[in-house]
């Protein structure tokens, strides 16, 4: 590669927000926000600006308003933006897309990000200045961090467990002692210097899943379409729910190039049935072959911007950015996922016991991080009627193992998560779980038959194991079982 190339891969698509002007180690643009802080993002990050009265947004990233596919970044900010950020918290709601929005009204700051926290805001304290970036170990450099000191963290990062979460980390803490992760549902209000959670805002009650499907279908198809007018999209293809949502919300976009990653022990049914399916519907599937090998530079300019990013996870990302860095990529993971795997509604719930749930009971500081996570969103999810372990899974377990690797991939594409919208996952919390849970999925599936019926020609999810654990779901004994196992320990 030559040293330009190099360069402009440098901690690609990433920023940095702080209150004092800096030697910023990526190519960048410079913006004054206010008398004390200074923005440097990176030239390949998308940003833009909106002003009104005394009301100023930058945002970095973009978002995607499924009522109107045919709109941008500017348009919809001119829709969405209000004078009182709570309001305009409410009308985010209804907006998709991987972003950090900063709100300036006179002398207040508030930082907020999608609903997945795919495009990080990690923050540190130094001499009373809050300091702000979408990288930890890029916050860690230019602040002087050195990485924890402390055994039982060490001994996590150092782990089979940490190659199994993405490499990401746990709750809010990172590989640094002195910084943290702003987590979904929350907002930083800087001049306060306070984090506050705005979600979940009401009581949500359960409702037949007929109501909700064609407003589903609706926010898919539209967000999808949005999407296309703006990039060419790639949208990977198994046999999943998940997956099968989003093929059948790109029935009518353009630009959509369908594929699936060749990777070691992958899973057959994931491979033959959207081959088949394809097939079936007169479209290129297309098997990306990963064997070719990583350019060495490559690999060192990965590694500079992340010491502890995934190996496994590095022939995808090179070979996204050798063939497909112009495109943008739609991962499928879904927020309101937990009940899926695991179905207890208590008021009880403690550390250890999501400590031990999650397999990372080796590690007493998860125990010490869920236990200040549970402390703030026990009573919330009870007024809510919001089983706490969907929380959970969405807040912890999606913003760190299930958005480290977009991260990661920052140096060679773009990725947006159609999923990414509150307003999408306040609908599946209204439906009821036995409408929601494997293995019939009557609601996914009624939201399938609205958007392309055809797709369903194929078996979602098909195979004897997984159907059988998806009855003990359904029926709540992998609950029981888990929940037992975790008394045991």
């Amino acid at each position: 590669m030559l040293r330009e190339e190099m360069e402009q891969l440098r901690y690609r698509r990433q920023y940095l927000l702080v209150p004092q002007p800096i030697e910023c180690p990526f190519n960048y643009d410079e913006f004054r926000i206010n008398d004390e802080y200074i923005l440097y993002k990176h030239l390949d990050l998308v940003c833009d600006q909106y002003t009104t009265g005394n009301v100023s947004i930058f945002l970095l990233g973009d978002i995607y308003d499924y009522s109107d596919p045919a709109s941008g970044n500017t348009e919809i900010l001119q829709k969405i933006i209000h004078d009182d950020f709570n309001v305009l918290l409410k009308n985010l709601s209804k907006i998709a897309g991987r972003y950090m929005l900063i709100f300036k009204k006179g002398k207040d700051l508030f930082l907020v990000n999608d609903c997945i926290a795919a495009r990080k805001i990690f923050y540190a304290e130094k001499d009373g200045k809050i300091w702000f970036s979408s990288q930890q170990h890029l916050l860690a450099r230019v602040m002087g961090f050195k990485p924890t000191i402390n055994p039982d963290k060490k001994k996590y990062y150092s782990s089979r467990d940490f190659i199994i979460m993405n490499n990401a980390g746990i709750s809010n803490t990172t590989y640094y002692d002195e910084i943290f992760q702003l987590l979904p549902n929350k907002y930083f209000d800087v001049s306060r210097n306070k984090i506050i959670r705005f979600w979940p805002d009401r009581r949500i009650e359960k409702v037949d899943y007929r109501q909700q499907v064609e407003e589903c279908a609706k926010i898919i198809k539209g967000t999808i379409e949005g999407l296309a007018n703006r990039y060419e999209i790639m949208l990977p293809i198994t046999s999943g729910k998940d997956s099968r949502l989003l093929f059948a919300g790109s029935k009518d976009a353009d630009r959509v190039y369908y594929y699936l990653n060749e990777m070691e022990h992958m899973n057959n049914k994931d491979l033959d049935v959207p081959k088949k399916l394809l097939k079936k519907l007169n479209l290129e599937f297309h098997l990306e072959n990963l064997k070719g090998g990583v350019d060495d530079d490559f690999r060192k300019i990965y590694l500079e911007n992340n010491p502890l990013a995934s190996e496994v996870f590095l022939p995808a990302i090179f070979n996204y950015y050798r063939k497909h860095s112009t495109k943008l990529n739609l991962p499928g993971n879904f927020p309101p996922a937990g009940v899926s795997h695991f179905k207890l509604r208590r008021k009880d719930y403690t550390g250890d016991f999501l400590m031990k749930l999650y397999g990372l009971d080796k590690y007493r500081y998860a125990a010490r991080s869920y236990d200040d996570w549970l402390s703030s969103s026990r009573e919330i999810c009870w007024e809510s009627n919001i089983n706490i372990i969907e929380l959970f899974y969405w807040e912890d377990r999606l913003a760190n193992w299930g958005t480290q690797i977009q991260t990661d991939k920052d140096i060679s594409q773009e990725e947006v998560n159609p999923f990414a919208s509150r307003y999408l996952s306040e609908i599946f919390f209204s439906v009821r779980y036995k409408d929601r849970l494997p293995p019939t999925i009557k609601f996914s599936r009624a939201v399938i038959q609205v958007l392309w019926p055809e797709t369903l020609s194929m078996p979602v999810n098909p195979g004897f194991k997984k159907n059988a654990k998806a009855v003990l779901v359904k029926y709540n004994f992998t609950g029981f079982l888990r929940y037992y196992r975790t008394k045991l320990i």
